[in-house]
């Protein structure tokens, strides 16, 4: 007799960063006073010939990390920031929002599963990586990843029909519950994705996401069952791109022979 043991697939909760993209990235500093984790960087970094292009910068303590900004464009730098500095009241997240480098900087710390934590990064749209698993942190150097679409939606049925429908059609896709969280991982995707914003969230609006991404993607939707005289005029807001509607738009896709389960929702 064969015993078969069938365990649920389990996705990581939404703000942890799964990976590390440097496809643009020309610099990546390190802001950490545990020397291990330098270390542990730069044996990943020196072992893949795919990041022999890159610099990478060692800031042990708050001195070295301003400086390095002083005299640095950090437009092609990626930060990799520690949480919690010995000897100093400060946290990463205090450094990243007084330096305004949200966008480009991950933290990194230990304490990932605290809810204070949680809910500073998530405020600051920075994704957390668990410090623990920086000797086998996954570095990508792929072109940015091609999905069929995004969906950020706060509802869980929603949610739910659309990864039914999107399997049904073999599409690959990303989830988010929020617009922080979806923030947090838009790096790695591309400009021309197709991106699905509902309109009303618990605590902000899908137009107010896209004021914050000024454009950085071409192709978005904004999905509502409010009436359209109740959908605000914006400059950020094109109204042909409202679907008055939160079923899946089938019309928008093609549905790809040999369909499988292709989805990721995070």
């Amino acid at each position: 007799m064969k015993a078969i043991i069938q365990l649920p697939v389990h996705h990581p909760p939404e703000w942890i960063a799964t990976e590390i993209n440097l496809l643009d990235a020309k610099n990546l500093v390190i802001f950490d006073d545990d020397e291990s984790v330098h270390q542990a960087v730069k044996i990943r970094v020196l072992s893949n010939a795919q990041l022999s292009h890159l610099r990478l910068i060692s800031c042990c303590n708050e001195r070295h990390f301003e400086d390095f900004l002083a005299s640095e464009d950090f437009e092609s730098t990626l930060f990799l920031i520690d949480y919690e500095f010995r000897g100093n009241s400060k946290t990463g997240i205090d450094y990243i929002n007084r330096f305004r480098i949200n966008r480009y900087s991950i933290l990194v710390t230990s304490h990932w599963d605290e809810q204070k934590v949680i809910n500073e990064s998530k405020l600051a749209h920075v994704p957390i990586f668990p410090k623990g698993l920086m000797d086998s942190v996954r570095f990508i150097t792929e072109p940015k990843q091609e999905v069929d679409f995004v969906l950020i939606d706060d509802n869980p049925i929603v949610r739910f029909a659309w990864k039914t429908a999107a399997n049904s059609y073999g599409l690959n896709y990303r989830m988010f519950s929020n617009p922080a969280y979806f923030q947090m991982h838009c790096r790695g995707l591309s400009v021309h994705s197709k991106i699905f914003i509902d309109f009303h969230f618990s605590d902000t609006t899908g137009l107010q996401l896209l004021q914050e991404l000024e454009g950085e993607f071409y192709n978005y939707f904004m999905l509502t069952g409010e009436d359209q005289e109740n959908i605000p005029n914006s400059i950020f807001l094109d109204r042909k791109r409202i679907i008055f509607s939160k079923q899946f738009p089938g019309h928008l896709f093609v549905k790809k022979a040999n369909s499988s389960e292709l989805g990721k929702a995070t």
